[in-house]
């Protein structure tokens, strides 16, 4: 990600009033792959959207267990 775009979103977390500390351009590979993910993307296009080219992927879905 580029310095410019890095600056972008410090912007827009701020200006949403959250804590730019706890988001970063990393969080976008983040949530872009959990959502596919949610939404029964195969994992094969997980892997194209983010461009990665092995199984890296897999670290950045992050889904919660469901508290009973």
């Amino acid at each position: 990600m580029t310095v410019e775009f890095r600056s972008i979103l410090r912007k827009s977390v701020k200006a949403a009033h959250l804590d730019c500390n706890k988001y970063t351009c990393h969080s976008l590979r983040i949530g872009g792959a959990t959502h596919a993910h949610l939404s029964n993307m195969p994992h094969s296009q997980i892997r194209q959207l983010g461009r990665w080219r092995s199984n890296a992927y897999k670290k950045y879905i992050r889904v919660k267990p469901l508290a009973v």
